[in-house]
């Protein structure tokens, strides 16, 4: 039996240990039944998940493109149809729960975070036509198809002068924002409107000079045209007379130097820049002075264009360099050097700073570039022998329409895919690939898109022929209230005027 001191020292024990465990729960309370444990607080609840099909969802193969930067064209292209199909299908299965848990986002599967965002700039376009949240790219601001939508072209308008084609017609044809359409044959512009071109106008006041490009401004109602002796002129559509004529003499050893020469508008119309042989000038609209001019390149210049924000100036020269000057000041910013000289450049619709480079017949890649940051956000390459010729980029949607030519067995082939983003083809322009492609230009509202070949001038309605149908339905109930608020005989008498 113990002694009466070891029952104290036991019994003393006992209650210095209670009181130690009595503190211990005090200050760390147990969680309730309810609640996770405080070390879980990291592990995300799967009561309501379904661990099947979150295993399905983290091993399924999906294609995020090549981790190598490269951009399969015909690949994809190819499997065009069989993608969009897939993914509708699983877009189906989703909504009618048939593998339940198929869309949950909570457990194994690590969905993008764009899902967070706000939709892109098309939230308020039928969304019939878009895939909804479908912004895992983020390379740019864009709402893409979810399904091929351009198929036979609307119309075909033809071109007389076969014997003038060539890239360096690349500038010779331009469509307004009201609809009317220029085009240059030699020393001659014919004006015209889209729907109606048998009754066209013609310019004859080139002074026997052949024109080397034309651009319609924003507004649509004047045109600027440059000819090969080193004039631009100004005419206004509304009332069918040139403005003003500016002539610069420049002695150049060979007559090609002038030939590639090219046109921009600033945005408020009131600014002109022409690119011609190493030197950007600025003219006043107004009055057709030079207000600004600097030796640009020490190539002929290829291409110039203001970015949608007014602050930037991009040229491309046969120097291989894409230099970037502050507007209007033509301050230089940077310069971006390639293997061979670079044609196809593009300003972002709405991210002013945002710029796409095509590369030369050397590579042919796609860069994306952030002005802000002078670097390059995101690079492709593709892996066949060609150039990028043009670049489109649709103001509606902020898809971008790519036109590459390619080599194949010593034959020149075309290829005109619409990029949703630079590892992603949501559609393509179905063209003849022996056909040689120009330029590309759209009409005012980007609805269609205008594809010069030099013979022909094919108009492809970008959003699909079943949009484009209930766009001119929505013309028709105009038409019809029209018609009710002036009468009917008024507005046929307008009609045949028209006509």
């Amino acid at each position: 039996m113990p002694s009466d001191d070891a029952r104290y020292s036991h019994t003393n024990t006992e209650t210095a240990t209670s009181k130690n465990i009595a503190e211990v729960i005090r200050r760390y309370p147990p969680p309730l039944p309810e609640q996770n444990s405080f070390a879980d607080r990291f592990i995300i609840p799967r009561k309501k998940c379904n661990m099947e099909a979150a295993n399905y969802l983290l091993t399924r193969k999906v294609d995020e493109g090549s981790s190598d930067n490269k951009l399969d064209v015909f690949k994809e292209i190819k499997t065009l149809n069989v993608k969009w199909r897939k993914e509708a299908m699983h877009r189906a299965i989703e909504r009618a729960n048939i593998i339940p848990g198929l869309g949950q986002k909570q457990v194994l599967y690590n969905r993008s975070a764009s899902e967070n965002k706000l939709p892109g700039i098309l939230a308020t376009q039928p969304k019939a036509l878009w895939s909804e949240g479908d912004f895992r790219d983020e390379m740019w601001r864009s709402t893409p198809r979810n399904q091929p939508l351009i198929s036979q072209a609307g119309s075909i308008l033809d071109i007389l002068d076969v014997q003038r084609r060539s890239r360096i017609s690349r500038y010779l044809i331009d469509w307004s924002s009201k609809d009317m359409i220029a085009e240059a044959i030699r020393d001659k512009v014919s004006i015209f409107k889209s729907t109606m071109p048998q009754l066209g106008s013609s310019l004859k006041t080139m002074d026997g000079a052949d024109v080397s490009s034309l651009k319609w401004n924003n507004a649509g109602d004047r045109l600027a045209v440059c000819t090969l002796s080193s004039t631009v002129k100004l005419y206004d559509g509304q009332n069918n007379q040139i403005v003003w004529t500016a002539t610069h003499n420049q002695i150049t050893p060979f007559i090609i130097t002038n030939r590639l020469s090219c046109i921009c508008w600033s945005h408020d119309d009131q600014l002109i820049a022409v690119g011609s042989a190493t030197i950007i000038r600025i003219y006043s609209a107004k009055t057709g002075q030079v207000i600004n001019s600097i030796e640009a390149h020490n190539g002929i210049i290829l291409t110039i264009t203001i970015s949608s924000n007014d602050c930037y100036l991009v040229s491309s020269s046969a120097d291989k360099k894409i230099s970037i000057f502050k507007w209007p000041k033509l301050l230089h910013y940077m310069d971006i050097e390639y293997s061979d000289p670079a044609t196809a450049v593009a300003w972002h619709p709405y991210d002013g700073n945002l710029l796409c480079i095509g590369g030369g017949w050397s590579d042919a890649s796609l860069s994306l570039w952030n002005m802000s940051t002078r670097n390059v956000q995101s690079y492709r390459l593709v892996d066949f022998f060609g150039a990028v010729e043009n670049l489109a980029w649709n103001k509606r949607s902020g898809e971008l329409v790519v036109h590459w030519a390619y080599w194949e067995n010593d034959i020149e082939y075309n290829v005109v895919p619409v990029l949703g983003s630079l590892d992603r083809i949501v559609d393509m322009v179905p063209m003849k690939k022996d056909l040689q492609v120009i330029s590309l230009v759209w009409n005012a509202d980007h609805t269609q898109l205008g594809v010069y070949t030099g013979e022909c001038f094919y108009v492809w309605n970008f959003f699909g022929d079943e949009y484009q149908y209930r766009q001119s339905g929505r013309e028709q109930k105009k038409t019809k209230e029209m018609k009710k608020r002036l009468g009917v005989k008024t507005l046929n008498n307008i009609h045949r005027f028209v006509r």
